[in-house]
Parts: structure tokens; sequence; C-alpha cells
């Protein structure tokens, strides 16, 4: 069956785009087909990391889920995208980046029932073996039900004070919607911090699994989300850490 995984934080600026974009193709790598929502519908940017530009997108998500055009048509194969061949497929649905619609995003227009005949079409469509969504930062609707419908839900954290508060809010709501599973993900940690002490304060803190703690990688933040780490440094430590996070999500 199908995987559904939903990345979430709760506040901007964990690295939760870049890190679902270097994901999809560690798995596309790894033989799966993958396919990519951008339900970060207020701060679209992960066709970007794809080097799919606004020109070349005709559909977007937010058309489909007004019901101005089909799944099929708002969804771009870019497998292309990777460096050489790849044995999985990469599928993304794009979100819009035009002001009218990041516009109606903020003022909370959203069909959450059409997000949920929208996944299992996108599976359909590509045979896919996984879906990775990438959510908004907060507690939205759209973010509430790409929640509601996951099989894996991974929340990412920054060692920061707002951050574990903000966070306990979402982790217990994803334990009063019974979501599946729950993964808790470290991200940015400066070089100055114990890895294994965050990872035990996280797991303390929220009685859940840590599947990583990644430290603060300079040479990940100065691609600017033009391109994909993993690709682009494909021997990096870092890449050999972030392979390891697929353990976690391939069952």
């Amino acid at each position: 069956m199908p995987t559904v995984i939903v990345v979430h934080s709760f506040r901007r600026g964990t690295g939760k785009t870049s890190l679902v974009a270097n994901l999809a193709a560690l798995l596309a790598r790894a033989g799966k087909r993958v396919g990519l929502v951008d339900l970060n519908i207020e701060s679209p940017s992960l066709h970007y990391a794809f080097g799919l530009k606004d020109s070349a997108i005709t559909c977007y998500l937010n058309d489909v889920l007004r019901q101005a055009c089909s799944v099929e048509q708002a969804t771009y194969d870019v497998t292309t995208s990777l460096q050489g061949s790849a044995p999985g497929k990469l599928y993304l649905l794009p979100a819009s980046t035009r002001f009218l619609d990041i516009s109606m995003a903020l003022k909370g227009d959203f069909d959450s029932e059409a997000l949920d005949a929208c996944i299992p079409e996108l599976i359909e469509n590509n045979q896919l073996d996984i879906v990775l969504v990438d959510t908004r930062a907060g507690l939205t609707d759209d973010t509430l039900a790409a929640i509601a419908m996951t099989d894996i839900l991974c929340i990412i954290l920054r060692p920061d004070a707002q951050d574990f508060q903000g966070t306990a809010v979402t982790v217990d709501l994803a334990r009063r919607l019974d979501v599946p599973r729950l993964i808790m993900i470290g991200n940015l940690v400066p070089k100055t911090y114990n890895l294994a002490e965050v990872t035990k304060e996280i797991e303390t803190t929220y009685h859940c699994e840590v599947a990583i703690t990644l430290p603060l990688n300079p040479d990940m933040m100065t691609l600017s989300s033009a391109d994909i780490f993993v690709e682009v440094n494909p021997e990096s430590p870092f890449t050999q850490e972030l392979k390891t996070l697929l353990d976690h999500l391939i069952l």
C-alpha cells in the first residue's frame, strides 16, 4: 500500500522544504515512485529545487483544489532534475506563486474535501509508492486536513524554546487525531550543541520516536533552495546521515 508522509513544522525557518526535496531525491534513488505535494500554499517554493520554472507551469495544486483543472494536468514529472539516471520516479504537484492564489490562501480559502480526493488520484495516476506532503508552518485548515490523512507525520523542529512549546501543541493534536505514526526530526542544530543531548531532550519532551537530529549545514543553506544537496553532494557525510532517515520511512 502507498504511504502518505506529511512533513510539518510549527514555525517557519526549520529547513522543512529543503529536507522534503532531499528526501524525495533519496527515495527516487532507492527505486521508489514518489509523489510530492507542495501544500505550503502561503510560501510555495518546492518546484524551484527541481528546476521547474513558473513559466513552465500551467496548472497548480491551487487550481485542482478549486476544480479548475485535473490532478493529472497539475502534475509534473521532475525525475530528470536528478543527476544521471534514477531507478525511481518523481512527480510534483506544485503550489501557486501567483499573488491572488497566495492571498486567497492567507484568507483561509481552502477545500479540505478536495485535498482528500486529490492525494488518492495522484497515487493512482502515477502508481506511487510514497507521497511526501510539504505543509505550511503552523496549524491551519490545510495543515489539519493533511495531518488527518497521513500514515506518517514527520514534525521538524529546531532546538529553540518557542519551537519546543509550539511543537507540543502539534504533537497533542496528532495524538488526538490518532495519527498512525509520529516521527520527530531535529534540524539546524548549531555545532556548539551536543546532538545526542538534543535528541534526548526531544524524546523526553514528546515521548515519541526521534528519527534523526541533524546539525546546521552551511553548504546546504548556501544552495538557497535552488538545487538538491544530496544530488550535488552525493558523498557528503551529511548526505549519508540523511540516508539513515529512509530506514524510518520505508518499512
